[in-house]
Formats: C-alpha cells, sequence, structure tokens
C-alpha cells in the first residue's frame, strides 16, 4: 500500500546510507592495454520456473582492440558464473597470433575475470572472446540485473529490470564496466510468450525457439559505455506518441496506470525535440522508451530506455497536484538531456561526474520555459539552487570536480546534490557571464568535437575558450574564471556598501570556516537599479580580489545584487541599501524582478536561519508579501519561518502572530482563491497552495468554509473527489481543525489511506490526520499509537504518525501528560528518544516545560540533555518573545479588520508540506 511507503521512507533512508557504507568494495580499475569496441550479449533471464530464486544464463561475444601487447584479459564481472571462453581473430583484423586458455580465475573481490593466456595478444590486432556464463537476480535488487514485481488482483507480477549505473553491467555479463570503454552493443533476450522485452535499440526480429521461449533481436546500440545498456521484460502496457520531428516515443506502465501517462508521452517527444534544435544534433536511437517500474527509486537515462520510478513519472492532473506535474516534467528533461550530456558525451571518469549531471540538472529546468511555458528560472531556484546553496554552507559541503575519486569504491561520493544542483546551479551562471548565444554555440562545438567520446573538465574549458575567441572576446580565460567554481567547496558572500555612486565589494567564504581563509572566486556581479527595467542580467563587474569597488550604471535611489539570481553566491546589504530595497518592494513591487525578490528574501531569511540577526529583523523581510504573487518568495516564506511559526504558537494563544499573518495572508487569498482558474499559469497553484493553507490554518472563513464543504460533499460521494488537487491537504486538514464533523472526517481519511494507490493523495491524506484539533479525539489517536500500536500500524508507521502528530500544538499539548505510556514497565517502545527530543525542541511554554520536567524526573533514565533543549527554549522566550510580539503588533495596521474569528488551530503542516513543495531532487 501507499502508506507502507510513506510510513517507511525513514528507514528507507537509513538502509540507504547503510548500504553505501557496507558496499564499499575493493574492485579494481581495469588495466587499458584492451579497448572494446563492440558487444553481442545473449541472455536468457528466468522468472517463469520460480517464485523466490531467480536465475539467469547469458553469453557474451566481445570484439576488442590490443593497445599494448599481454598475456592477460581482464574483464569485470560480479557475481556471474563462467562456463566456457573462446578467443580467435576478430572478422576486421590483422593476421595475428591467437593464444590459447590457460586459466580463467574468478576474483569475486576484485569483481574480475582474469583470462590468462599460454601466449600475447598481438597490439594493434583484434580479438572476439565469447564467454558463457550465468547467475542470479535479486528481488527488488535496484541494482545490476534484478527482478522487480507489482500485485495485480491478488496476483504478484514478475518483470525484470536493470539499473547499470554506476558499476553494475558487471552483474549481468562480462564487461569493460568503465565509462571510458565505450562500445557498440547488440542485445538479444529470450522470453516467454507472455512478456514483451524492451532494449535500448528497437526491435529488429523475434525468432521462436523451443519450449514457448522467444528470442527478441535489437537494433544496434550507439558507441556508448556499457552502463548505459539497459532492458526490461515485463506484461506492461504503452501509449506511443510521434513528436513534431517523427521521433517516436512510448511510456510502458502497468495496465492500471495507463491513464497516467498522457502528460507524460506528450511532454517528454516535445522536450526532446527541443535538445534536438538547441544542441543542433540528432537524437541517436529510432526510438525513445520511457518505462515506470513499481519498485525503482529515481530514474536512469538508458540511450532509448528510460526507466523510473512509476510515481515520479506518472500524472493524473485530475487528482494529483502541479508540484507531481512539475516534478515529472523537469525529471524527464534530466534523463532526455543525458542523452547528449553524459550518453553521446561521458565523463572519462567519476571524478568529472559534473559534466554528465551537472548539464542535465541544467537542462532539466531550460526547456520547461519552451515547451511549457513555465518561468523555469524560478523553479530552478524553488527546487534546486535555494537547497543546494543551504548544503553548501555546511562545513561538510563538498566541490563538483572531485580528483579525490580514483577508486571504483570511491564513486559514489561523486553522485551527490553538489555534481548535479550545485552543478546545474554553476552553468546557468556561466551562460549568464558570458551571455546565451556564446555559451550555445561553446556547447554544440563541445557536441561535435567529442561525440562519442570521454571526456574531461578542460575538454569543456577548451571548447568554450574557443568559441569566445572566434567572437571577438580575447580577455576572458575561462580556466581561470570557471576552475575555482568547480574545484573549491562552498559560497561566497558578498558584502556591499554604498558610498556615493560607488559600491564597495568584499567577498568570503560563508559561513567562515577555519582553513579556508584563501577561498576567493571571481563572482560575477549583476546590478539592477532604479533607472533599469527590472531583470537586467548583464554583467558589470568581476569581483576577483578580497575586496574592490565599481561605479554602476544609474545607480539611483536603490539597487539589489545578482539580478535575476543566476549568480551562485550570497549577498549582504548595508543597512542603508537593505532599508531602500525593502522601502522599494513595499511601495512597489513591480521594480523588482520576481526572481530576485525570491534572492532577496532567501538570503537574508538564512542570516535569521543562522542566527546572525533577530527574528524581528527577519521578519521585515516578509513585509511585502502581502503583494507577492510568485510562488518563489512565499515558498522560501514557508521553509524559513515554519518552526519560528510552531515556536510562537506553541508558547501563548496571543493573537499577535495571527493577525499578522492573515494581514499578509487574506489580500493574497483574495486575489488566487481556494479553487484553480482555468489558463492559469503553473506557479500560481503553488502560490495558492501556500497561501489558501496559511488563510485556513489562521482562521479565514471564507477559505475554511470552502474546505469543510468540499469535504463533507466527498465524505458523502466517495467516489467523487471534488477537492481540487492542489488543494487536498489543505482541504483535510482543515477539516479535521474546524467544525462539527472532525470525528467522522479523521476516520474518513484514516479509510482513504488505507485504500489508495497513489502516493501524492496518500502523502496529502497521511500529513492530514495530525492536524486533528479535538483534544478527545487526539487522545484516542494516542490510544492507538501508544497502547494498541501492533493492532493498529507497524512500528515504523507509528512512528511515522508520532512525529507528524508532534508537529500539532494540540498534539503535543495532549501527548505530554501521557509521556509514561511510552514506556511498558521499564521497556521503551520504538524512537522513543526521537520523539522526546522533537517534543522538547517544540516545546516553548514554561508550564508545558515543567510537566515535561516532572513527568521524566521520576524515571530512572538521565534526561539532562532534554533539559538543556527545555532551558533554552525558555531562554529565548524570555530574550526574544515580548519584542517579536510588539513588532507584529507594531506591523499590522490598526484599521486592519480580521474576517473571522480564530477558532481553531494552527498546524505546523500548513508550512511543512509547502515548504518541500518541490523538493524531488533524486535521479
Amino acid at each position: 500500500m501507499i502508506a507502507d511507503r510513506l510510513f517507511s521512507i525513514t528507514a528507507l533512508i537509513a538502509v540507504c546510507c547503510l548500504v553505501e557504507i557496507t558496499l564499499a568494495r575493493d574492485a579494481i580499475r581495469l588495466p587499458k592495454n584492451l579497448r572494446p569496441y563492440n558487444y553481442t550479449v545473449r541472455l536468457r533471464p528466468d522468472i517463469y520456473s520460480s517464485q523466490t530464486d531467480f536465475t539467469f544464463s547469458g553469453s557474451v561475444l566481445i570484439d576488442f582492440d590490443v593497445v599494448q601487447t599481454t598475456n592477460k584479459i581482464v574483464v569485470n564481472q560480479r557475481g556471474l558464473t563462467p562456463e566456457n571462453f573462446f578467443l580467435t581473430l576478430a572478422p576486421d583484423s590483422i593476421p595475428a597470433n591467437v593464444p590459447r586458455l590457460q586459466e580463467l580465475i574468478v576474483k569475486d573481490t576484485e569483481e574480475v575475470f582474469e583470462i590468462l593466456l599460454n601466449g600475447d595478444l598481438v597490439q594493434n590486432a583484434k580479438y572476439r572472446m565469447l564467454l558463457i556464463f550465468k547467475g542470479d537476480m535479486p528481488v527488488m535488487g535496484g541494482s545490476g540485473i534484478y527482478v522487480d514485481y507489482y500485485t495485480e488482483n491478488g496476483e504478484r507480477r514478475h518483470l525484470v529490470a536493470t539499473q547499470f549505473q554506476r558499476d553494475a553491467t558487471r552483474t549481468a555479463f562480462p564487461c569493460f564496466d568503465e565509462p571510458e570503454f565505450k562500445a557498440n552493443f547488440n542485445i538479444e533476450l529470450e522470453r516467454r510468450e507472455s512478456r514483451t522485452s524492451l532494449s535500448n535499440g528497437d526491435l529488429v526480429q523475434t525468432i521462436d525457439l523451443e519450449d514457448g521461449w522467444k528470442r527478441d533481436i535489437f537494433e544496434r546500440t550507439p558507441y556508448m559505455s556499457c552502463y548505459l545498456v539497459a532492458f526490461v521484460i515485463s506484461d506492461f502496457e504503452h501509449v506511443e506518441f510521434n513528436s513534431d520531428k517523427g521521433r517516436r516515443i512510448r511510456v510502458w506502465v502497468q495496465r492500471s496506470y495507463i491513464h497516467k501517462v498522457n502528460f507524460t508521452v506528450s511532454v517528454a517527444g516535445k522536450i526532446q525535440d527541443w535538445f534536438e534544435d538547441w544542441t543542433d544534433y540528432e537524437h541517436q536511437t529510432s526510438k525513445t522508451d520511457h518505462v515506470g517500474l513499481p519498485n525503482k527509486g529515481g530514474a536512469m537515462e538508458n540511450w532509448g530506455l528510460i526507466l523510473y520510478d512509476e510515481n515520479a513519472l506518472l500524472f493524473d492532473p485530475e487528482n494529483e497536484p502541479v508540484s507531481f506535474k512539475m516534478r515529472a516534467a523537469s525529471l524527464i528533461a534530466h534523463e532526455v538531456a543525458h542523452f547528449w550530456f553524459g550518453n553521446l558525451i561521458t565523463c572519462e571518469w567519476w571524478s568529472d561526474t559534473w559534466l554528465n549531471e551537472g548539464f542535465a540538472a541544467f537542462f532539466q529546468w531550460e526547456p520547461l520555459g519552451d515547451v511549457l511555458n513555465w518561468n523555469h528560472g524560478m523553479m530552478q531556484h524553488i527546487r534546486a539552487v535555494n537547497s543546494i546553496k543551504g548544503m553548501d554552507e555546511l562545513e561538510s559541503a563538498l566541490p563538483v570536480y572531485r580528483p579525490d575519486v580514483q577508486l571504483p569504491s570511491q564513486a559514489p561520493s561523486a553522485f551527490s546534490r553538489f555534481t548535479y544542483s550545485k552543478g546545474g546551479a554553476l552553468l546557468r551562471m556561466f551562460q549568464q557571464w558570458i551571455g546565451k548565444p556564446i555559451f550555445q554555440r561553446s556547447i554544440r562545438r563541445y557536441l561535435k568535437k567529442f561525440a562519442f567520446k570521454s571526456v574531461v573538465t578542460q575538454d569543456l574549458w577548451d571548447c568554450i575558450q574557443d568559441e569566445l575567441e572566434e567572437s571577438g572576446v580575447s580577455n576572458f580565460n575561462v580556466t581561470e574564471n570557471f576552475n575555482p567554481w568547480v574545484n573549491q567547496r562552498g559560497i561566497s558572500r558578498i558584502q556591499v556598501e554604498r558610498k556615493s555612486n560607488n559600491l564597495d565589494l568584499t567577498q568570503n567564504r560563508y559561513p567562515d570556516f577555519s582553513g579556508d581563509d584563501n577561498y576567493l572566486w571571481p563572482v560575477p556581479v549583476t546590478v539592477v537599479t532604479e533607472g533599469e527595467a527590472p531583470g537586467n542580467n548583464n554583467v558589470q563587474f568581476t569581483l576577483r580580489q578580497r575586496n574592490d569597488d565599481f561605479t554602476p550604471n544609474n545607480l539611483g535611489n536603490w539597487y539589489g545584487i545578482n539580478s535575476r539570481g543566476s549568480g551562485y553566491y550570497r549577498t549582504l546589504y548595508d543597512k542603508a541599501g537593505e532599508d531602500d530595497l525593502l522601502r522599494t518592494l513595499e511601495n512597489d513591487i513591480s521594480k523588482v524582478d520576481d526572481n530576485q525578490r525570491l534572492i532577496i528574501m532567501d538570503d537574508n531569511l538564512l542570516r535569521f536561519d543562522k542566527s546572525e540577526i533577530k527574528e524581528v529583523e527577519a521578519l521585515r523581510f516578509t513585509k511585502f508579501l502581502r503583494n507577492e504573487e510568485t510562488a518563489g518568495p512565499w515558498n522560501i516564506f514557508s521553509q524559513s519561518f515554519q518552526e519560528f511559526y510552531s515556536n510562537i504558537v506553541d508558547i501563548s494563544n496571543d493573537t499577535a502572530l495571527r493577525d499578522y499573518t492573515r494581514y499578509l495572508v487574506d489580500n493574497m487569498y483574495g486575489k488566487v482563491n481556494f479553487e484553480p482558474v482555468v489558463g492559469e499559469a503553473e506557479l500560481t497553484k503553488l502560490t495558492r497552495e501556500v497561501v489558501s493553507g496559511l488563510a485556513c490554518g489562521f482562521g479565514n472563513q471564507q477559505c475554511i468554509d470552502r474546505a469543510l464543504e468540499l469535504v463533507n460533499q466527498y465524505r458523502g460521494d466517495k467516489d467523487n473527489n471534488p477537492i481540487p488537487a492542489d488543494q487536498r491537504l489543505n482541504a483535510y486538514c482543515t477539516s479535521l481543525s474546524y467544525g462539527d464533523n472532525t470525528r467522522e472526517n479523521f476516520f474518513f481519511i484514516e479509510e482513504l489511506l488505507e485504500e489508495t494507490n497513489s502516493l501524492p493523495e496518500g502523502d496529502a491524506l497521511f500529513r492530514s490526520l495530525a492536524c486533528v484539533s479535538s483534544v478527545s479525539l487526539v487522545n484516542e489517536y494516542l490510544d492507538r499509537l501508544l497502547l494498541n500500536s501492533t493492532t493498529y500500524y507497524d512500528d515504523a508507521g507509528r512512528v511515522a504518525r508520532m512525529f507528524n502528530l508532534l508537529d500539532n500544538e494540540r498534539g503535543r499539548a495532549t501527548l505530554i501528560p501521557r509521556l509514561n505510556d511510552f514506556w511498558i514497565g521499564d521497556y521503551p517502545q520504538g524512537q522513543i528518544s526521537l520523539t522526546l527530543v522533537k517534543l522538547c525542541e517544540q516545546t516553548f511554554q514554561e508550564s508545558k516545560a515543567n510537566e515535561i520536567k516532572r513527568i521524566l524526573s521520576e524515571r530512572p533514565e538521565n534526561f539532562d540533555y532534554l533539559w538543556d533543549i527545555l532551558n533554552d527554549n525558555q531562554n529565548w522566550v524570555a530574550e526574544e518573545y515580548g519584542n517579536i510580539r510588539q513588532w507584529l503588533v507594531d506591523n499590522t495596521p490598526t484599521n486592519y479588520e480580521l474576517k473571522s474569528v480564530f477558532t481553531g488551530q494552527y498546524h505546523n503542516n500548513q508550512f511543512v508540506r509547502y515548504g518541500s513543495i518541490l523538493d524531488f531532487e533524486n535521479y
């Protein structure tokens, strides 16, 4: 069930982290004396003879060049059993000696077959070897060749799938399993009548074999790395679409989901056509299949056969929020981008992984503006740049280029968020720095020069340098300007001080960690001023030293640094510059570009998150939201202030926070309302999600009434959900916080959660359960969680529900008197320490803190670490709350009349879902 997947997310993360550690191996790098150029792979995966143990058999012919004389062949394998070996000259070879097999040694630790010969392979000759082998396929292994399954009408339906990146092709057949060893692949798959097989190339021929088996023979692949080989054997159905360029696009899923692929198949074709136009380089396979698998994580860009987690590929516009539509479109764009960046041109080794993944992360946004008319710049900021900047501010940050990655066991660390999101953000900055036309011509030059080859970072820099010089730009050294950004970890912050018509700039790594004092970046500075149109994006100055100054054009009464947010750095204004900018935003928000408004909020609210400024100073950056109609600033607001709001609500029932929030929100709610409007921009739907969630949560009666009306309709006609897909979390949450039917709604939502097979719907239902406001119902819920947990929920589900409930002020208040229920005698239940820490972190009211201390003090365990948390919270209240409350009162107009009295409750889920609504970086 979907509920099971939701509840096990935390456990899965822990397991995945553990797997990366425990799977560290002693696999070796291959010698460079042999180079393959053609494979013929024949495999027979058996998913029919057994329901538990799955095996396969196969053979591989490998044609290879001899670069240097040797008497040994070393090929990768993992878990394969060799059955026979033959060697002969390849048909296109020069005459040469053919040595015989002396010994075939299986080295499982090094993950190779070491084939010793009784003579030498001759330099410049070409040989063909045949290996016959067999192996096992794990169930839901997720890597290599494996068996997946789904359930239909109570019957388990098995299928075969692959995930060969980084180095798991060796689980399916012996090969040269490193990215630089490119070759053509001829794939032949044997299956039963009940299944269909897919591979990189189109199906050429099917041959009938004995005992009901069939052999499917596929077109030869382009010249590519072996990790891009892929196949699926399943009983999926498909929808087909021909793009405007005549490219054949198919989407394959289990038959019960086929109605969810119409958007996917259409947008996939348009995106692929866009890339052909942008790159001026034709796609290299005769068809492209997109396949949704039931238990896969992320997606894989195999040439001609992209494999996805089905939940990331599917989209039902009637029942799923626009954030999932955006995820599907951007993920497809990311994977299709790899056809050119990663497949056509491939990093030589994983130290340069960013040349694959950084380009894909950059291009997962670029087509969406043209293909879907979406604000791709803001989407990139919301989904990728903001979060990676936060990670880059940690001492554990990693550089984009990873020269330290030399061994297969080190390769996983090259596939980090820095490689993906930061790499993409840097490419966006480089594009803005040298200009879009030159950037595009540079990339076209790069593709043509290195097509079907492997590359290192300097190859890219050289192509950009050549294009700049041919375009008449002779004073820009690409290597000097770009290398520091990919080689150095961390992020720069530019402090700006205005001195008359000059701007004085100082850069430092942010935050300033010891040992990084010498970090400097060549920072491209864009400036927008009062005298220019919003969104000016021309680089006016490059800051190369620790400190420098320059004179912008038409500085005027206000200015903004990092126009449109293309630069990968933070900005800290002096007090006068900050005041001028905020005054402009409050007086006429349209004077400042929407992307820059997002950056202004992000850069400055970050200072609040890092305790550089007090809450009252951070709140200044929220005032212009009253007139903010775009999703980006609202998203930053929701991310930065969710914990702050939860803390304030826990302290007091005072109306100051409610009044100020309603002052911000009611104006915008009057513009966006509850239901979507036909033809509106997709980002408007995201704005509505945040605004209406806060409106209902803080007592806007129009919002509450509409949410309750729709939930009541749904409860009366369960087969027809009238709630707009983007508003379901808000409506479900509101129905448990207000009105006379909270109990009926609670059990109705529980029932829906058990029945749904939709991940986004399950997410909304699950989160909403913690919004329950009735004390008696919260107690009943706690009975099920604490006293009868094994009856109602498994351990993962119970812990997830408890954590969710702790985001509810009423949930925390009701839980505190029942803390002893966490123990059965002297034995704690489940993740008690994590639960207690979360409870204490969110407890700010003195009476609640004292009650926690009283109850836990009676137990024998040492809880000093909890007392420290509670005492810190009390100190914060004593020092800050009075000033915060006064600021809220001072900045809520006295003539502002609330449309209703706040009778329900704010719930942190009103922030939590929206704050992470587009955080789906998992490729």
